[in-house]
């Protein structure tokens, strides 16, 4: 045996029967204090929690309460409480101010969605999930049971279902309640209620990741909602709830059999909320008692192996220092870090791992943010060709000419048509339909057309029976109707349009065809390029057939979606759509 080997051997037994009996003392020394510590470090965390939840509440109470007396929503509540026929021109109006006031409540980042509930107990507005339309409040145990005539501020309800949303999935929330006022009234009561309900997991899993304290809360109403509860053994959560009941403090959770660990619970009540704030800390994840015991071993070892771990440091612990920094900073967001080599094989490494994984998140990082920022456009040009401006301009020139004329009949028959087809397209404007009553849309817009080019516009849709109820995206149709009319139309010639609609092999196919002027054929494939590519509309033109590919493929797959084919006199646009059984003629 070597020297250097005899040295090492002789070392680490001396270090290790030093650990083992230094250990053995400072266990037994400090198993008390650490069970203090315990307890101490619980309650600070969960003093801290409350703290910060109930500044998110205060805050979540201070922005709904400004919003409840905003004057764009107390007019626009009072016009739905007194009209008997709503104009659609002013609810259209009415919901686009109140849609900009409401988004405030997003600040926080903790809102799921929000709803203005009338005093009839439905919903007039609402920001985020879209709810059941005419869902009756009154219906739930649990809106009943919150007294909303007897609230003069803000009322945190218990945590409850979800079965006003649309695409309801079972879940449970919790809520905020604000009563609308107008506060020009004196004695005026509420209009209306502003419900917001708000999601606890980003607060709780946040508390979590900063603390390594699992957090609670329990509404005295029903069972605890703890999104950590899979920590604990059956028998611990029955424990734990035991102990809930017996309104205590705090309490440790024992360890039952074999894989369970001993857990330390502080209880508080919030101030705000009136909810009861749990904090669970497992007790081997304190860190007071480990501290002690290294800084006790670090003497004992000092003593004992001081030149070899004057060597050690400078070859191993600095450079593994130098590492340890480095990824604090990847902690801290800064992902421009360089990982230096240490001149040691194993570390070398581990530094070009950890550069290539830096560089890696870089790249993924900025991929997510380009796509979360196409998306965004996505939406926003969406909206925006939900209603063509130069569409209503057009109508409304149009009902002028009437009025000079006293075409009274006319301008009736036209302000129908109009409010048919901005009450189709502006509520609900992403649901699913079916393809009967997109049909029925199209006809009443073709209609509306032909008031301006004196019925040069014909449309014949041949649709079977049996497909009448096949569900398909709203407003997906009319946008290649209308790119038609704008760019196929001659005004000196009557326009053709032929609408057919198939099911071969299973699918749904919609073949929209006019007799216009049509396309080059470079065009053509240049745009049915961008349409099997799932490209974003851009300022190149075709924003709208785009926009109707990008939903389709978004919705079903890359599968279906759009293709353009170019005729001797006019242009060809066929949707695929996936098929469903038939359900007989309707």
């Amino acid at each position: 045996m070597t020297l250097r080997r005899k040295l090492i051997l002789v070392y680490t037994t001396a270090f290790s029967i030093i650990l083992v009996l230094f250990g053995v003392v400072v266990t037994f020394h400090n198993a008390n204090l650490a069970v203090q510590n315990s307890y101490a470090y619980c309650s600070r965390i969960v003093a801290s929690n409350i703290l910060l939840m109930d500044n998110y509440f205060d805050q979540l109470r201070t922005i709904a309460s400004v919003i409840a007396i905003d004057k764009d929503i107390v007019r626009a509540v009072e016009y739905r409480n007194r009209a008997g026929d709503v104009d659609y021109a002013v609810e259209l109006y009415n919901q686009r101010r109140v849609s900009d006031v409401i988004r405030q409540l997003n600040i926080l980042g903790i809102i799921t969605n929000a709803n203005i509930i009338g005093i009839d107990n439905k919903s007039m507005y609402y920001y985020g999930l879209s709810p059941v339309k005419n869902f009756d409040f009154a219906s739930c145990a649990w809106f009943n049971s919150l007294e909303l005539t007897e609230v003069k501020g803000a009322l945190f309800t218990h945590f409850h279902g979800t079965e006003y949303l649309l695409n309801d999935r079972g879940g449970r929330t919790v809520s905020l309640f604000i009563s609308v006022r107008n506060i020009e009234q004196y004695a005026g009561g509420a209009i209306a209620y502003l419900m917001c309900d708000f999601d606890l997991d980003s607060i709780l899993e946040k508390n979590t990741r900063e603390s390594n304290v699992w957090t609670a809360i329990y509404d005295g109403s029903e069972q605890v909602y703890f999104p950590a509860s899979g920590i604990l053994s059956e028998r611990q959560k029955l424990f734990f709830r035991e102990q809930l009941e017996t309104d205590a403090e705090s309490f440790q959770i024992p360890a039952y059999g074999p894989g369970e660990s001993p857990y330390l619970v502080f209880t508080q009540f919030s101030g705000v909320s009136g909810w009861r704030i749990i904090g669970v800390v497992a007790m081997d994840n304190n860190q007071a008692p480990i501290f002690f015991f290294a800084a006790a071993l670090i003497l004992v070892a000092i003593a004992v192996a001081v030149a070899l771990a004057a060597l050690l440091s400078k070859s191993i612990l600095l450079p593994l220092n130098q590492l340890v920094e480095k990824y604090r900073e990847i902690g801290e967001g800064n992902f421009q870090v360089r990982f230096d080599k240490t001149g040691m094989v194993e570390l070398d490494q581990l530094v070009l791992t950890s550069q290539q994984m830096v560089e890696s998140i870089s790249l993924l990082r900025s991929d997510i943010a380009d796509e979360q920022e196409k998306l965004a456009q996505e939406q926003v040009k969406a909206l925006q060709h939900q209603i063509n401006p130069h569409f209503i301009n057009n109508v409304l020139q149009s009902i002028k000419a009437m009025a000079v004329s006293g075409e009274v009949n006319s301008i009736s028959a036209v302000a129908t048509l109009l409010g048919k087809v901005l009450s189709y397209s502006v509520y609900f404007p992403h649901e699913m339909v079916d393809l009967q009553k997109e049909l029925l849309y199209l006809r009443d817009y073709i209609k509306i057309q032909n008031i301006r080019f004196d019925g040069l516009v014909r449309c014949n849709i041949r649709c079977p029976r049996a497909c009448n109820h096949v569900s398909i995206p709203k407003l997906v149709i009319q946008p290649i109707v209308e790119n038609a009319i704008a760019h196929g139309f001659q005004t000196s010639k009557p326009l053709r349009i032929t609408l057919n609609v198939f099911e071969p092999d299973g699918a749904l196919l919609i073949q929209i065809i006019d007799n216009g002027t049509g396309m080059e054929k470079a065009a053509i494939d240049v745009l049915n390029a961008k349409l099997s590519g799932n490209e974003s509309p851009d300022d190149s033109g075709s924003v709208g057939l785009l926009n109707v590919n990008r939903r389709i493929k978004n919705i079903y797959g890359l599968d279906y979606g759009l293709q353009v084919e170019g005729l001797s006199r006019g242009l060809s646009v066929t949707m695929r759509l996936p098929g469903v059984p038939e359900k007989g003629d309707a």
